[in-house]
């Protein structure tokens, strides 16, 4: 009995079952193994009545000219493309290039090789949001010679976080944890690699930088633009959807920033709100084309910018 509390504790049978399950999708067909997970995920939303909650009162602000029945139908379909993200993590480390040779629609292959060739011998920012099988984008990028080193939250128990991250590191992609990563991030741009952040998503006041998100001011990370200002190096906004059966297309648009740099008449703060918000309105775009594939059951407006105001968006 010890030793199985002792499991439990540090996580050894989360990470067995994780594996198990791994193991037994992958005894099935790819498009049927997608069902199979979609299948449990929309009973959980179903009887969660707070995170559909949640989904719909942010869609409600992102489209407020839909009614209930188009919100309910988005759900349905998110919960399918959750199902296929996750499917397509659990096959990443089995993933070679000539599968993306064969699969992958790479639309931002001239751009990404072009930034890398301006660059020098030096990386520049990768932006992307939790958009469809946002996971796949790095293998991609080391695909053409691009490796990036992404920034990730760290999961609870510690050996699945470690797991999962082995995972993410195939194909020379480096991952950092989001804990004391700026030290990390300048270090690598500088050593000519690429860095990838995830910015769609709430962060606490202390550590955010507010910005118009869909009409709302919402807590977003400033560290991409004050590291684009600081390093002069470009930011450039990526996105991954699914064309159906297994193939997708990868997507990009640089943003804009030449007229800030070393520009005096642009206070640094500015600066850095100025590319935040040029990334945002990027971002939106590709919501708002294909909204079925982001995470709808987030906080993305739970913090407010003034300390003194109540944070009940979601009540």
């Amino acid at each position: 009995m010890k030793k199985i509390f002792t499991a439990l504790k540090e996580g050894i049978l989360v990470l067995w079952f994780v594996k198990a399950i791994r193991f037994i999708l992958s005894l099935i067909p790819y498009k049927l193994r997608i069902t199979v997970v979609t299948i449990p995920i929309r009973i959980f939303i179903a009887l969660s009545p707070k995170y559909r909650h949640i989904a719909h009162k942010n869609l409600q602000l992102v489209f407020p000219d839909k009614d209930d029945a188009w919100r309910n139908d988005i759900i349905k379909k998110h919960c399918r493309v959750l199902a296929n993200m996750l499917v397509d993590f659990f096959r990443l480390p089995f993933l070679d290039f000539d599968w993306v040779e064969k699969n992958v629609d790479f639309k931002a292959k001239e751009l990404l090789c072009s930034v890398d060739k301006r660059c020098g011998d030096k990386g520049f920012l990768c932006l992307t949001g939790h958009l469809s099988s946002f996971e796949l984008i790095p293998m991609i990028f080391s695909s053409v010679g691009c490796p990036v080193s992404i920034v990730v939250r760290n999961l609870k128990p510690k050996l699945l976080d470690e797991w999962w991250n082995q995972c993410r590191s195939v194909h020379d992609c480096g991952v950092m944890s989001r804990n004391g990563a700026v030290r990390t991030m300048i270090k690598r741009i500088k050593d000519d690699k690429e860095v990838g952040i995830l910015f769609d998503q709430n962060v606490t006041r202390n550590n955010a930088i507010f910005v118009d998100w869909f009409g709302r001011p919402a807590a977003t990370t400033p560290a991409f633009g004050q590291l684009a200002l600081k390093l002069k190096t470009p930011v450039v906004v990526f996105e991954i959807q699914t064309k159906g059966d297994g193939h997708y297309y990868v997507r990009g648009e640089e943003v804009k920033t030449d007229d800030l740099m070393d520009n005096s008449e642009v206070p640094f703060e500015e600066g850095v709100r100025i590319i935040t918000e040029r990334a945002v309105k990027i971002m939106e775009r590709y919501i708002k084309e294909s909204p079925e594939n982001w995470f709808w059951f987030h906080k993305r407006w739970r913090t407010t910018p003034n300390e003194g105001d109540p944070e009940n968006f979601y009540k």
